[in-house]
């Protein structure tokens, strides 16, 4: 049942779409707690916006995840602006038209990849990190696990390579 009055109850909206909302924000950045606190920042935006939203020109659900997107966009473009690097690998290809079990289906894949890298021998999981989860290029990780570029280079394509047998073993690749 979608909400028939600008008047909106906060708590109503947080419990009816905050799954929803941090599911598709999940999807975005990959990220717990960074999700949670973009979709709580979304909701109070919403709250204080509640007067502009009109039922009569569309649903609750793609108002908020607007909100919410835009939200992420500009945590985005302010890590961006303080740590001066393009965001670049930001996954952006989710909209507000994607279902929820496109999300979730996404973040089970997102899981069982995490699972994956988590197996991994070392120094392949700790490439593998660097790259993805902390943006380092080949030569930024070579410099700080103090290895050879050519070895970082050989160790991440045997890495992907694993997680690619393992995806595929899964039927998720």
């Amino acid at each position: 049942m979608e909400l028939q009055t600008a008047e909106i109850n906060i708590s109503e909206m947080y419990r009816k779409y905050h799954t929803h909302v941090f599911l598709y924000i999940m999807s975005l950045c990959s990220h717990f707690d960074t999700a949670e606190d973009i979709t709580q920042e979304a909701f109070i935006q919403a709250h204080k916006s509640r007067n502009s939203f009109n039922p009569e020109k569309g649903n609750f659900l793609p108002w908020i995840k607007v909100i919410a997107k835009n939200k992420y966009l500009r945590s985005m473009q302010n890590f961006s602006a303080r740590h001066e690097f393009a965001t670049d690998s930001v996954d952006l290809a989710a909209d507000s038209r994607d279902s929820c079990e496109n999300h979730l289906n996404k973040q089970v894949t997102k899981e069982k990849l995490k699972q994956a890298v988590h197996q991994l021998q070392e120094p392949e999981q700790s490439i593998i990190r660097c790259k993805y989860e902390k943006n380092l290029k080949l030569e930024e990780i070579a410099r700080e696990m103090n290895i050879s570029r050519r070895t970082v280079s050989r160790k991440y394509i045997n890495a992907v390579k694993l997680l690619k047998q393992e995806l595929q073993h899964q039927d998720l690749f």
